[in-house]
């Protein structure tokens, strides 16, 4: 196991130690913005509403888009699992499970790393949800960004005094916004959202664009069988 599995683990430790999903509802986004990264991030900690528990990260503003999505479809309804509602975001996440949900790769992955860990839901998985396909593997750069995330919530004090005062001073189309440097300083602004992706009302349609199929797309069409078949583009 290598020293930055190791750390992520630990670090993931530490993360489940501090709880903030006491403190921090899943409809509380926070945007941070690194040095190596040219735009924030956006970040949900889940488990106050939600059976499970760990932190779910929105690389870009368009993955970000699928928060909204989801939040906006599921509200008032009650047919789909917490899973299934986590399966349709597009993001990056370390969630918590039980001993026994973990398959066998995540599991040795876990004992190899000599990071103990015990209990109900207590056991770090990471994936990657793209809407309508299996959690896939993070690569070795969201591992990094995952553990960069951990690391400044872990250090974050006084979460639920903050949430308070965001309440308070923010509208619901702004987010806090932590800044972090490379010197260890960092900046608290805000981060205006794009009032369309939170309510889903797009009216102004002067910019849309065709989507344009190559030749062998539009051959390949052309040779599939005709039915009565679902589309999504």
């Amino acid at each position: 196991m290598s020293n930055k599995e190791e750390s992520l683990f630990l670090l993931a430790k530490e993360f489940y130690k501090k709880a903030l999903w006491e403190d921090l509802s899943s409809s509380q986004l926070i945007a941070m913005q690194f040095s190596f990264l040219q735009a924030p991030v956006f970040v949900s900690v889940v488990g106050k509403e939600e059976q499970e528990r760990g932190v779910l990260i929105y690389r870009s503003i368009e993955e970000l888009a699928s928060f909204f999505e989801t939040y906006r479809w599921s509200t008032g309804r009650n047919e789909l699992s917490p899973f299934q509602l986590l399966a349709s975001h597009s993001c990056i996440a370390l969630m918590f499970m039980d001993r026994g949900e973990l398959s066998s790769k995540e599991y040795n992955r876990i004992k190899s790393s000599g990071v103990p860990f015990r209990g109900r839901k207590a056991w770090p998985v990471t994936s990657e949800f793209t809407p309508g396909y299996v959690p896939g593997t993070i690569s070795i750069r969201d591992q990094h960004l995952i553990k960069e995330v951990l690391r400044y919530l872990i250090e974050e004090e006084h979460f639920k005094e903050k949430t308070a005062t965001y309440k308070e001073k923010l509208t619901d189309f702004q987010l806090p916004y932590k800044i972090y440097h490379e010197d260890g300083t960092k900046d608290e602004l805000v981060y205006n959202l794009p009032i369309e992706m939170v309510t889903g009302n797009i009216t102004d349609q002067d910019d849309a664009q065709p989507i344009l199929l190559s030749p062998f797309e539009i051959e390949k069409a052309k040779r599939l069988p005709m039915g009565s078949e679902l589309w999504e583009l």
